[in-house]
């Protein structure tokens, strides 16, 4: 999941917002699948955002950090999960 973000998330740097309404759906799909709540409601505002022409570089960089912190915490608790054995 993290790597398919990633990547995504280059693509959307990269390409003009005609392109990126459908990797913001898949974004916002894939993290409310999986509880990241914030995440998917940013890729949400996202996808309205490319259909008004609207798009900002802020908005991605709002979700490049929802999902950064959305990350470490996910790890952070794995890594708990893993010393307590539950």
């Amino acid at each position: 999941f993290c790597n398919e973000v990633e990547e995504t998330l280059a693509r959307i740097r990269s390409e003009d917002a005609g392109v990126t309404i459908d990797d913001f759906h898949f974004l916002k799909g894939s993290a409310l699948n999986i509880g990241l709540s914030d995440v998917g409601r940013l890729c949400q505002e996202a996808e309205h955002e490319v259909r008004d022409g609207s798009l900002s570089g802020l908005a991605i960089q709002e979700i490049e950090k929802a999902f950064s912190d959305s990350r470490m915490a996910l790890v952070t608790e794995l890594a708990r999960l893993n010393v307590t054995g539950r």
